[in-house]
């Protein structure tokens, strides 16, 4: 079950709830086995955390990669993008960030609502990335109105030599309707 290493919070919860439930029995009856029982059903609950965190799932390697190109587009560094996060067959998702980087100068990128879905039965392995995302920019030439753009994105990526790359992209706007210019 990846909801054990994915997240600390069941081992939390598990772990209050049993305490919990132990120190109302003790309280009862003041067998001091529950004592004991209490410390046990805590440090299982500190084991479980530290697995947690030494574990990495594939699931947390895409969110990874998620935060490094934001951590990319937030320094305007299109080759670390490119070089580090889009496979070199993806010509459309390369295309539209050389596009992007070349035409605006970014000053805040982030996302929230991230799903990552991970599907080990093709070859190679390959992820979906679906998030809300959003751009503060400043336009190099002058000619946008505006400096937000926001959007719902589902990002495609392949899991390649041990590194997760991206493969392709689909941008749908604020109404979720397909940018067909991100489709060549």
């Amino acid at each position: 079950m990846t909801v054990f290493v994915e997240s600390p919070w069941p081992w939390i919860f598990l772990g209050i709830v049993a305490a919990a439930v132990l120190a109302a029995m003790w309280v009862t009856t003041r067998q001091p086995g529950l004592l004991w029982g209490m410390v046990g059903a805590l440090m299982v609950m500190v084991v479980g955390v530290a697995v947690e965190r030494l574990v990495v799932t594939e699931q947390e390697r895409v969110e990874a990669v998620m935060e490094g190109i934001v951590a990319a587009l937030n320094a305007n560094d299109l080759d670390r993008l490119l070089n580090d996060y889009i496979a070199p067959d993806a010509s459309v998702t390369r295309g539209r960030a050389s596009w992007a980087l070349g035409r605006i100068h970014i000053q805040r990128a982030n996302y929230h609502n991230l799903r990552v879905t991970v599907n080990r039965l093709t070859s190679p392995i390959t992820a979906t990335a679906e998030f809300d995302g959003g751009v503060d920019f400043r336009d190099r030439q002058g000619e946008f109105p505006y400096g937000h753009y926001r959007a719902h994105f589902v990002v495609e990526l392949e899991l390649r030599d041990g590194r997760w790359l991206v493969t392709d992209h689909i941008e749908y706007d604020v109404f979720g309707g397909q940018r067909q210019e991100d489709r060549f």
